[in-house]
């Protein structure tokens, strides 16, 4: 049994929305951690991982160093920029 876009689109835009507060939440505080997206998204503890580690990938944050604290380099202007 295949899959359709009926079966797919809600959680893909549950996926899309939850990307989209997690990288405003980033951007507007200029704080990154899995700890943060889940308290104050709030985000499942799986969830807010992955997106910390997007994120990383991704280039806005810098990855986790023991106990420092993540560097952001999304702005929350260049955040506007890409989801206006």
């Amino acid at each position: 049994m295949g899959h359709n876009e009926q079966t797919i689109t809600p959680g893909w835009e549950l996926y899309q929305n939850n990307y989209k507060k997690a990288l405003e939440y980033i951007a507007r505080t200029g704080r990154a951690s899995r700890e943060l997206l889940q308290r104050d998204i709030p985000l499942l503890y799986q969830q807010a991982g992955y997106f910390i580690e997007v994120f990383t990938k991704a280039g806005y944050i810098s990855s986790g160093e023991a106990s420092e604290p993540r560097q952001v380099y999304i702005t929350y202007k260049e955040y506007l920029k890409l989801y206006p």
